[in-house]
């Protein structure tokens, strides 16, 4: 199907699919200043950052729209960028270069579940249950759903601790081990604080009027122009060297990614860390964004387009592990172009036409302060902290709670809530997203197996969680080795 029988076959034009990616640009353009700004952290150079990024951006944005011809944009996961530089290679657990092998590795592994290994048996015959069969269609159930649910908010409150130290608003700096608020009366400190406020009210500002949401698109970008703004017109942030340059070279950060030292054992834990982020934001965009469009098939139950998507997303990884950046992954803030009506692939390429001015305005965006880029980490991860709200939603494959009456809902037990605050807590208190993951791995394993004998010994049916799978256990194993070797 080519572009003009899809717009007319989704009821939108070409006016409007541009002006939903311009929306979509809006709320995602932040990437190019934080991405930099969290990169350069752990020795990146920032220039080199800020090019590489938007060529991944747009590269895999024009792939989603002509490939998967949906109107999803992707660029550098937040979350996992910021485990990346803070989790692994500040602590000295690897070299930035064994990082980028991590992501190489987990993209590559991504690759292969998501194509259809048999799909060369079609011309035998086979059935479609078969030749159709890819491993990600399966693997959501290998892990347990509450700790999925979980991992949005833990990432979100590791985002949100993140910003407050890179702004100057938390006493911990970039986490020293202290806790506390700094000091309003320092005036960067202030003037961060009060922006952070402006731009939450901004970003959650939302009114029903006459059938119209009303609310603010790229409160995000608004946010980070306020601070640069009153950073500068209060002399604590330079002005910019220019308006209109050459892209910063990407040589110093390009090939460098590092396989073998990557793949050393103590480092399996972080490629799988990387690999469920972006599979799971992945998954979760596509659905939700899928559903909000109406793309999805009543019948089929089914988006047109997944697979392709998936591979997409995939392929994006492991060519931006090549070219210096960290995960890239399907952004939920398509949410905004979808929400301005965005409905084909040619909404992902007016996205990708935005990002590509961009990349020739690098002196603007490369003179962000930190305290700029920390406001928008505070508000993303306010974002990904709504999803706990979700925790009691109705869940298939798990047992009904235990004051449910016989044929309610499923819904979670009070065991798979601990595995959920396990995740968040543990972000929290040990600053490392991988001990969370393991721990709550934990938590949910020994749950699991030590209700089965209670169960048993009180004569009543045992408790079934999830549906029980060897995979799951190995999971929770490799968690029991991380904590062994490493605590």
């Amino acid at each position: 199907m080519n572009f003009r029988a899809m717009l007319e076959s989704r009821g939108v034009t070409l006016g409007g699919e541009i002006r939903a990616g311009t929306s979509t640009f809006a709320t995602m353009v932040y990437i190019i200043i934080v991405q930099p700004a969290i990169m350069s952290a752990c020795g990146m150079p920032a220039g080199a950052v800020f090019t590489s990024t938007i060529i991944c951006t747009v590269l895999a944005t024009v792939a989603m729209g002509l490939f998967a011809k949906l109107p999803f944009a992707l660029s550098t996961a937040m979350g996992t960028n910021a485990i990346f530089a803070y989790t692994i290679v500040n602590p000295g657990y690897a070299t930035w270069q064994e990082a980028l092998g991590m992501i190489f590795v987990s993209g590559t592994v991504f690759i292969l579940i998501s194509v259809p290994v048999f799909y060369p048996l079609k011309a035998f015959g086979v059935s479609e249950k078969l030749y159709g069969f890819s491993v990600r269609e399966k693997i959501i159930d290998y892990i347990p759903q509450s700790i999925k649910d979980g991992l949005g908010p833990a990432i979100g409150l590791f985002l949100m601790m993140l910003g407050l130290g890179t702004s100057g608003m938390n006493l911990a700096g970039l986490f020293d081990g202290s806790l506390g608020f700094t000091d309003l009366k320092n005036p960067p400190a202030l003037i961060a604080f009060i922006c952070l406020l402006i731009t939450l009210f901004l970003y959650f500002y939302q009114r029903r009027v006459k059938d119209k949401t009303v609310k603010v698109t790229g409160a995000v970008l608004i946010g980070i122009i306020m601070t640069t703004v009153a950073m500068i017109a209060s002399g604590n942030a330079p002005l910019p060297s220019g308006v209109v340059s050459a892209p910063p070279s990407i040589t110093p950060i390009l090939f460098q990614f590092d396989i073998i030292g990557a793949l050393r054992p103590q480092n399996w834990i972080y490629i799988f860390i990387f690999f469920l982020g972006d599979f799971f934001s992945t998954a979760g965009t596509l659905i939700a964004c899928g559903t909000k469009a109406g793309l999805y098939d009543p019948v089929t139950k089914k988006m047109p387009g997944t697979g392709r998507a998936f591979v997409v997303d995939a392929c994006a990884t492991v060519g931006g592990a090549t070219l210096g950046c960290s995960t890239i992954t399907t952004f939920v803030e398509s949410a905004a172009g979808v929400e301005d009506g965005g409905r084909t692939g040619l909404t992902a390429i007016s996205t990708a036409g935005w990002f590509t001015l961009a990349l020739f305005f690098s002196p603007i965006f490369l003179a962000i302060p930190a305290a700029a880029s920390g406001v928008a980490l505070v508000v993303v991860g306010f974002s990904m902290c709504l999803q706990i709200f979700d925790i009691d939603k109705v869940s298939k494959g798990v047992t009904p709670a235990e004051d449910s009456p016989e044929h309610a809902p499923a819904v979670y037990t009070k065991l798979e809530k601990a595995a959920v605050i396990a995740v968040i807590a543990m972000t929290a208190i040990a600053n490392n997203f991988s001990v969370a993951l393991c721990f709550a791995l934990i938590v949910f394993g020994f749950n699991q197996i030590v209700a089965y004998f209670v169960d048993k010994s009180l004569h009543v049916e045992p408790a079934r969680i999830i549906v029980p799978s060897v995979m799951t256990f190995v999971l929770i194993l490799l968690a029991v080795l991380k904590f062994a070797v490493t605590v």
